[in-house]
């Protein structure tokens, strides 16, 4: 007597449930990781907040380098959001390697080889960027415009800025120039994937022109300075990205003598 087959379902169900229990599994562990980094952090954070909040004492008077706050609970939950940023980067190595042991499965050899640097750079260029932010532009940028507050003829004019508000300014500027800095490593993986050519990035070079006038412009307070502080960089980095692709990218096939026109 013949036994009896499993049924189609169970086959196509339990990779499935195995696949979730998995992804269960890399979740939780990324969650206890960034947990227990940004409880580490919450004891460093009015230290973290120091560092951050370092280039808007600077640039006020020596009699009124201070920042306030409007509600009795407003310092604990700064440095709570402080102390969650900070986690998730702290974290971000160990999520990151999670998520790689998730897919790699269901990668080929190719790329494999190829997440690894992609990850590694797309790091390297997001702290770049906010590195740049925290000691180029925040300096600059926060002096000139509390220099146009202190040098008003007209009126008395004394700084109340809360903690709050500078903790929500300086990681919005923070996190968009780590996210500008990505696009070196944006360009590598389409060159990578020949879905763009540095023939295409060439011939856009004036619209590029604009669209980082623009960046620049919406990113960064209304001051010429810090705008041109993320414009030159942008743009620096779009020609950098030409090479980039000219290095990585496919190139168009020669057409030989013998072939046909």
């Amino acid at each position: 007597m013949p036994k009896p087959t499993p049924k189609a379902s169970d086959d196509a169900t339990m990779p499935f449930l195995e696949h979730l229990a998995e992804l269960r599994q890399r979740l939780l562990r990324a969650a206890i990781a960034i947990a227990s980094t940004t409880l580490a952090c919450f004891f460093v954070a009015e230290y973290i907040y120091l560092w951050l909040a370092q280039p808007l004492l600077s640039a006020l008077p020596d009699d009124k380098q201070r920042l306030v706050f409007l509600d009795p609970v407003e310092p604990f939950l700064v440095y709570v959001k402080v102390a969650a940023i900070a986690g998730v980067l702290a974290a971000s190595p160990y999520v990151l390697y999670q998520l790689w042991k998730f897919v790699a499965p269901g990668l080929y050899a190719r790329e494999k080889r190829a997440v690894v640097p992609f990850v590694l750079l797309g790091s390297i260029f997001f702290f770049g960027g906010a590195a740049f932010c925290r000691y180029v532009v925040l300096p600059y940028g926060l002096e000139t415009l509390m220099g146009v507050g202190f040098d008003t003829q007209t009126m008395a004019i004394e700084p109340q800025i809360t903690m709050e508000a500078y903790l929500s300014v300086s990681t919005k500027m923070l996190l968009a120039f780590g996210i500008v800095f990505e696009l070196p490593v944006l360009v590598l993986f389409l060159s990578w994937a020949h879905l763009i050519t540095y023939q295409t990035l060439l011939k856009r070079w004036r619209g590029a022109l604009v669209l980082c006038v623009l960046i620049g412009a919406i990113l960064t307070p209304p001051d010429v300075i810090t705008q041109l502080m993320l414009f030159v960089p942008l743009y620096t980095l779009y020609l950098l990205s030409i090479g980039i692709a000219w290095v990585f990218g496919a190139r168009p096939k020669k057409q030989s003598a013998a072939d046909p026109d």
